[in-house]
C-alpha cells in the first residue's frame, strides 16, 4: 500500500456548492473505490472504509484515528465554490491511487458539465 503524502487536492476548476450532491454521486459512480459514500457533514464530501490495517500504518495526525470511523476526505469550499478536497483532521489516510481515482472522477464531472 502506497500512502499519498498529500492531504489534499485542488481542482482544475471550481465547482459551484449548489452542485455539491451531484458531484459526491459522481464520484461515488466513477472512482471504482469499494464502500466509498458520502460524507454527511456540512462541507460534504466522501467517507472511505477504515479498516484495521490503517491503525499499523505511519500516519500523520494518527492520534486522531480513534475518533473516526471512515477515512473521511472532505470539500474545500471558498466563497459560493468547491475548489478542492482534504483529508479530515490531516491524516494521511488515502493511497496515491484512491487521491488519483476520486481527482480523475471530480475533472470527468468538471468536463461532462463545461465548467
Amino acid at each position: 500500500m502506497e500512502l499519498s503524502t498529500t492531504t489534499r487536492i485542488l481542482f482544475s476548476k471550481p465547482i459551484n456548492i449548489t452542485h455539491k450532491n451531484d458531484l459526491v454521486k459522481e464520484i461515488i459512480k466513477s472512482c471504482n473505490i469499494n464502500g466509498v459514500r458520502s460524507d454527511p457533514s456540512h462541507e460534504g464530501g466522501v467517507n472511505l472504509p477504515l479498516t484495521p490495517i490503517w491503525y499499523t500504518l505511519n500516519l500523520q495526525n494518527k492520534q486522531y484515528l480513534i475518533y473516526h470511523d471512515s477515512r473521511q476526505f472532505r470539500f474545500i469550499s471558498k466563497d459560493d465554490n468547491i475548489i478542492g478536497m482534504r483529508c479530515k483532521d490531516e491524516i494521511n489516510y488515502l493511497t496515491d491511487d484512491e487521491i488519483n481515482s476520486i481527482k480523475n472522477s471530480v475533472e470527468l464531472y468538471i468536463t461532462q458539465n463545461s465548467f
